[in-house]
């Protein structure tokens, strides 16, 4: 079951400083109104991580885009 696995130290802080309002990775006041715990700056290279995999699926499709 996944509740028997432990967590580790990394993912324990993680978590805390989500609870604190603080971002995730730099320790840096998270975004108002985002429910992500990230900083402005991770944000933002979140999101272009996440642009570039759906260009990069769409691109790689399989479906030529002629319709039979």
């Amino acid at each position: 079951m996944a509740g028997d696995k432990p967590i580790s130290r990394q993912r324990r802080w993680q978590i805390a400083q989500k609870a604190k309002g603080m971002c995730m990775y730099c320790s840096q006041p998270s975004e108002e109104g985002y429910n992500s715990g990230l900083c402005r700056k991770h944000r933002d290279m979140n999101t272009e991580r996440q642009r570039e995999r759906k260009v990069s699926r769409f691109l790689n499709s399989p479906d030529d885009g002629e319709d039979e």
